[in-house]
């Protein structure tokens, strides 16, 4: 955490629900300074390049405009950036691929606090750029997600889900396995990529391995079961996922 207060603009339409997220900030997060309140595009847009705050606490719909459009008038200007949203569970499925932060309301003074400690362990134009670009995409599409963000110690990816062909538990990382032969480490438990993946096209066979379900080639009797890889890999499948995956594997 930064020494320093983290200078926050809320843009926020309702004034009722601004002054319900300046309580919670005071009371849960005294490290944030806010510096402007504001209710809509244009005066988002004014505080933003005027003010150049850390972070900006938006809400999706302002008026008959969206914060979409307040970001790429500012695009350019580097800021952490907070959704706040009432959108349905398919639109918080973009939200989490993405990376991007966001708070559903009403507003969970725990999930306030670890969004801002996020955000202030992180500023990069580069990495806020990739994720709104994944978010926007993802958002847009009316199905399953097609991309997600990964971040490694030295690079934000941004990543078809078709390019994954499996993901292996190491301890408190991931490693996930590409088409192209690259391996991403990620430094998020493989748990929270099954919660994520899972019903989007992947599949946890073992407690090491998760796999995407269009790479799957077949599947080898042999000493126990193996499912095999498009990468010719064959991995283990833990006895209690072995119907599951025959299945899965007669229904493709």
């Amino acid at each position: 955490m930064q020494s320093d207060p983290i200078k926050t603009i809320i843009i926020e339409d309702e004034p009722s629900a601004s002054q319900n997220l300046i309580n919670l900030l005071m009371l849960n997060t005294p490290e944030v300074e806010v510096i402007k309140v504001v209710e809509n595009v244009a005066d988002g847009i004014e505080a933003i390049v005027g003010l150049r705050p850390y972070l900006v606490l938006l809400d999706i719909q302002l008026g008959s405009q969206t914060s979409f459009e307040l970001l790429e008038k500012v695009a350019h200007l580097n800021f952490q950036i907070i959704f706040i949203t009432a959108y349905n569970q398919y639109a918080l499925e973009a939200f989490r691929f993405s990376a991007i932060d966001y708070l559903l309301k009403p507003i969970n003074p725990i999930r306030l606090k670890e969004a801002i400690q996020k955000a202030s362990d992180r500023l990069s134009a580069e990495k806020k750029s990739s994720m709104l670009d994944v978010l926007i995409d993802n958002l847009s599409l009316g199905s399953r997600p097609k991309k997600i963000v990964l971040s490694t110690a030295d690079m934000v990816h941004v990543v078809e889900l078709s390019t994954i062909i499996k993901c292996q538990s190491s301890v408190n990382y991931t490693i996930f396995y590409l088409t192209d032969g690259k391996e991403l480490i990620i430094s998020r438990t493989l748990k929270e990529f099954d919660e994520q993946l899972s019903g989007n096209g992947f599949f946890r066979v073992h407690r090491s391995w998760l796999i995407n379900e269009e790479h799957i080639i077949g599947y080898d009797k042999r000493e126990g079961g193996y499912v095999v890889m498009s990468d010719k890999t064959k991995l283990p499948v833990s006895s209690m996922k072995r119907d599951e995956l025959m299945k899965l594997i007669k229904h493709k």
